[in-house]
């Protein structure tokens, strides 16, 4: 577990979510602004340049974010915390429907 900049621990670094998560939105065809869309998130502040930061490594997710990409992406949350876990080819994502 690491430790982040303002002391909190963080069991998930941005390096290890960053191919991740990158490969979780290209697989399903999203642009960084669409998938800040299938995020939903009300309270937290997701932007197209927050996605960015954390497909680079240079920002990480919350684990709020983390729980949404994992649900858009139909994968679990281990594939996108664990770097030595592989995608698979063809994204079992289901489509969404709205209430």
């Amino acid at each position: 577990m690491e430790v982040s900049a303002n002391g909190a621990f963080s069991p998930i670094t941005a390096l290890e979510t960053r191919k991740e998560t990158k490969a979780d939105r290209l697989g399903l065809e999203l642009s960084q602004t669409q998938m800040v869309k299938a995020l939903d998130l009300d309270k937290e502040a997701v932007y197209p340049a927050s996605i960015s930061l954390y497909e680079q490594g240079l920002r990480e997710p919350p684990l709020t974010v983390l729980l949404r990409y994992a649900e858009v992406a139909n994968v679990c949350l281990d594939v996108l915390a664990d770097d030595r876990a592989t995608l698979p080819e063809d994204l079992p994502a289901k489509k969404r429907r709205r209430h």
